[in-house]
C-alpha cells in the first residue's frame, strides 16, 4: 500500500468484513496483495453460475461495504493506486495470454458445448477450425462480431 494510513484503513475494512461473517478468500492485506498480483494476469473461465466481472471488484466487494471501507474507497490516494492496478490489468485481457479459457474444454471453456448453450456461439463471426476460433484475446472474444 502507498501509505501507512491506507494500509491501516484497508486492514480495518478487511477485519470488519471478517467480523461481519463474510468470506473474503484472504485473511490479511498481505494475502490480498498476493491475490491482486495474480489477478492482473487473469481472465475468468466460463461458468454457468458466476457473473463475468472485474476480478478486482470481487476481491474488494465486502471490504468496500464496511463502515471503514466507505471512507477508504473514497480516498483519492487509494483510488490512484487502484487506477494503477486496473490500468495494468486492462491490458491483459486484450493480449494473447488471456486466451487460457478460449477452448472447448468443459466446464470452463468459453467455446465448450455448455457455454454454447448459454451464449449461442453460432451467432459469432469466428472459425472453429482456427486456434481459439480466431479470437486474438479474451477481449476479442467478448467484443466479437456477429454473423449477418
Amino acid at each position: 500500500m502507498a501509505t501507512p494510513v491506507l494500509r491501516m484503513d484497508l486492514i480495518n475494512a478487511i477485519d470488519e468484513a471478517h467480523e461481519a461473517g463474510f468470506q473474503l478468500g484472504y485473511a490479511s492485506i498481505d494475502e490480498l496483495m498476493c491475490i491482486v498480483d495474480y489477478m492482473i494476469t487473469y481472465a475468468p473461465p466460463f461458468s454457468e453460475s458466476s457473473l463475468i466481472h472485474c476480478p478486482l471488484n470481487a476481491l474488494l466487494d465486502w471490504p468496500m461495504c464496511m463502515p471503514s471501507g466507505y471512507a477508504l474507497f473514497r480516498d483519492p490516494a487509494l483510488n490512484a493506486q487502484l487506477r494503477r492496478v486496473l490500468t495494468y490489468w486492462s491490458g491483459f485481457p486484450s493480449g494473447p495470454y488471456s486466451r487460457t479459457h478460449l477452448n472447448a474444454d468443459a466446464p470452463g471453456g468459453w467455446l465448450s458445448a455448455e457455454a454454447d448453450a448459454k451464449i449461442g456461439l453460432s451467432q459469432f463471426l469466428c472459425d472453429p477450425n482456427e486456434a481459439y476460433w480466431g479470437f486474438p484475446s479474451w477481449n476479442g472474444f467478448f467484443t466479437h462480431q456477429f454473423r449477418p
